[in-house]
C-alpha cells in the first residue's frame, strides 16, 4: 500500500471562539497528547550561508512535545510533516505527506480573470515546495526523561537511527515510534546544511520558494497502519529558500544573518464574495459581513545560474481598509461604517496562488442593511505592511477595550471573540475568565502580551518598496501614492437567499490602480467558490 493512501485529511476551518484552539495541549484521539506551539518560521539563505529560525519569539519557541501516552501504551505513534496543499479557499488545508496533489473538487464561478490556474501549474508548484521540503529538513527526536526510544530503523516510508547521544534521527514521510506509558518526546525541525550550497540545489534542481507545512501527530494500532482519524495535534511549519539579492530586490535592513525577503509585492487583487446577514434582534440592530478577496499571487520570475525565482514565489500579507456606504436617491454616498479587514488566523496569501481569501467576519452594530437599497463596498489598500499592522493593531485593541468593561463576578461573561478563532501564533491561551474575578485583570495581561508579539517581527512582512503587475513590467513606488488600489462594489439588495444572507442584483465592480488594469462593469455575480 502506498503512503498516499494515508487518510490524513485536515479540514482548517475557524473555529467558533477562542477556547478550544488555547488549550494547553489537544487532544483529538485516545492517549497522547500534543503541545500547542508557536508556529515554527524557519529560512535558508544560500547566498549568505546562514540558515535559522525568524519571528519575534524564534529563540524562545520550544520544540512540539508528545506526552501523556499512559491510555495508548503498546501501540504506535506515526508522525511526520506534509505539504498544505494549494486549495482554492484560504481557509481550507489538505495535508500531503508523499508530494502527490489530489484533484480539488471546487471551483471558482464567475471569476473575474481570464487565466484561470491550471491543475498542471498548480503541480509543478507543489513538486517544487515539496522538494524544498525533503531535501533540506530532517526530524529530531528526544526522549525527556533521557530513555530509549523503540523504533524500527527503516520503515516504508521512513529511515530513522539513533545518534550516540540517544537522539533518534528521522527523514521521510511518515514514522512510527513504538509507544510505552513514560514515552514523553521532543520533536524538533532541523535544516540540512547542504541547502546552504548554491551547487547542490542546482544540481538537485531546487529553486528560492516559500512553502507552509504541517507537522502532524497520530496515535495508530502498529506500523502497518496506514488509515487514522486518531489525530493527536498539529503545528504550523513555515520554510523559507530565500532568493539572492542580485536576481530579487530584498529587504536587507536586518543585515545578511536574517531571512530576506523580497521588497516587491505584485498581488493581483480583485473583489470576491459579500455575503450579509442580518442579526438584528428588536431594537438591536447588528449586520454580519462575511466578505472576501480574489487573489492570484502569480508572478513572472527572474533567472540567474539557472535559478528562477519571482516575488509570487513568497507569500504576502493581505489586509485593507473596508468602508461602507448607502448610495441614496440623489447619488451621493451615505458613510456607515468601516474597519480594517484581514484574516489574523491566516493573515498572507499563499505562493503562487490563485482563490479566494476569506477576511474576519465583521458584526457591525447598530447598523441594519435594508432590502431594496443600494449599497457599495468600498476596499483600500494603502500599503501591504501598513495595513497588515493596522489589522493586528486593531485586533489588541479589542484586548485592550476588555479591561474597561465592568461585571458582576460570578454572573457576567465575555463571550468568545468570534473575530479571534484560530489564531495559530497565540499558543496556550486560557478561558477567558468571567468579569469582576480576582484573576481577569492578569489573565488579559497574558492574552495581550501574547496578541502584541504579532505585527512586531521585522523580518516578515518586509518593507515592500515597490507594488507591480504579475508580470513586473508596470510598477509603482510606495512612496509614489498613499493608496495603490482601491476595488468598489455596487449592489442592490433582493431579498434573501436560501442560507438567510442578502440576495445581491444591479452588481457593478470597479478596480482603480495605475499598476494594474482598471475597470467599472455590471457582472450577474460576485466570484463564489462552487464544489461538488
Amino acid at each position: 500500500m502506498k503512503v498516499s493512501q494515508i487518510i490524513v485529511k485536515f479540514l482548517w476551518v475557524l473555529l467558533p471562539s477562542l477556547v478550544p484552539f488555547f488549550a494547553q495541549a489537544q487532544m483529538f484521539g485516545p492517549g497522547c497528547k500534543m503541545s500547542k506551539d508557536y508556529s515554527f518560521n524557519f529560512f535558508i539563505s544560500p547566498e549568505n550561508k546562514v540558515k535559522g529560525m525568524y519571528g519575534a519569539m524564534a529563540d524562545r519557541i520550544p520544540p512540539t512535545v508528545i506526552s501523556s501516552c499512559q491510555g495508548a501504551s503498546g501501540k504506535t505513534l506515526a508522525f511526520g510533516l506534509g505539504l498544505k496543499q494549494p486549495y482554492l479557499s484560504s481557509d481550507t488545508s489538505d495535508v500531503s505527506f508523499d508530494g502527490l496533489l489530489r484533484p480539488e473538487v471546487c471551483q471558482i464561478k464567475n471569476s473575474p480573470v481570464a487565466n484561470p490556474q491550471s491543475f498542471d501549474e498548480k503541480l509543478i508548484q507543489f513538486k517544487d515546495q515539496f522538494k524544498i521540503l525533503r531535501s533540506c529538513t530532517y526530524m529530531e527526536l528526544t526522549h525527556l526523561d533521557d530513555k530509549k526510544i523503540q523504533f524500527t530503523p527503516d520503515q516504508n516510508y521512513c529511515h530513522m537511527h539513533a545518534t550516540p547521544s540517544g537522539k533518534v534521527i528521522a527523514e521521510g514521510d511518515f514514522c512510527y515510534v513504538r509507544i510505552s506509558s513514560d514515552l514523553r518526546i521532543a520533536i524538533s525541525i532541523l535544516l540540512k546544511d547542504e541547502c546552504l550550497d548554491p551547487a547542490f540545489l542546482k544540481a538537485h534542481d531546487i529553486s528560492p520558494r516559500d512553502l507552509d507545512a504541517l507537522l502532524q501527530a497520530f496515535v495508530v494500532n502498529d506500523e502497518t497502519s496506514t488509515t487514522t482519524e486518531n489525530m493527536i495535534g498539529s503545528t504550523k511549519v513555515r520554510l523559507s529558500l530565500m532568493p539572492n539579492s542580485h536576481v530579487l530586490e530584498v529587504n536587507q535592513d536586518l543585515g545578511p544573518e536574517s531571512a530576506l525577503f523580497p521588497t516587491t509585492f505584485s498581488t493581483d487583487i480583485h473583489q470576491g464574495p459579500i455575503i450579509i446577514r442580518d442579526g438584528s434582534f428588536g431594537d438591536d440592530k447588528k449586520t454580519f459581513f462575511d466578505i472576501s478577496l480574489f487573489l492570484d499571487t502569480r508572478s513572472a520570475r527572474k533567472c540567474r545560474d539557472g535559478i528562477c525565482v519571482g516575488p509570487g514565489d513568497y507569500q504576502t500579507p493581505m489586509a485593507g481598509e473596508v468602508e461602507i456606504y448607502e448610495v441614496l436617491a440623489s447619488g451621493k454616498r451615505q458613510f456607515l461604517d468601516s474597519w480594517y479587514a484581514g484574516n489574523p488566523a491566516n493573515p498572507f496569501a499563499k505562493a503562487q496562488w490563485q482563490g479566494l481569501f476569506r477576511l474576519n467576519q465583521k458584526v457591525s452594530e447598530g447598523l441594519e442593511i435594508m432590502d431594496g437599497k443600494t449599497y457599495e463596498v468600498q476596499f483600500n489598500f494603502y500599503s501591504p505592511y501598513d495595513d497588515y499592522l493596522m489589522l493586528i493593531k486593531g485586533y489588541q485593541q479589542i484586548l485592550i477595550d476588555l479591561t474597561l468593561m465592568n461585571g458582576t463576578a460570578g454572573k457576567d461573561f465575555i463571550q468568545p471573540l468570534n473575530s479571534l478563532s484560530g489564531l495559530l501564533g497565540l499558543p496556550q491561551i486560557p478561558v477567558l475568565p468571567q468579569l469582576g474575578s480576582t484573576e481577569i485583570e492578569e489573565q488579559l495581561e497574558k492574552v495581550r502580551q501574547l496578541m502584541q508579539k504579532l505585527g512586531q517581527d521585522q523580518t516578515f512582512p518586509p518593507f515592500y518598496s515597490q507594488v507591480c503587475n504579475s508580470l513586473l513590467t508596470q510598477c509603482q513606488s510606495m512612496n509614489a501614492t498613499s493608496k495603490y488600489l482601491t476595488l468598489t462594489t455596487r449592489f442592490t439588495t433582493a431579498g434573501l437567499n436560501d442560507d438567510r444572507s442578502m440576495k445581491l442584483t444591479k452588481i457593478i465592480t470597479k478596480r482603480e490602480a495605475r499598476f494594474v488594469p482598471s475597470y467599472n462593469h455590471s457582472v450577474p455575480d460576485l466570484p463564489q467558490l462552487v464544489c461538488q
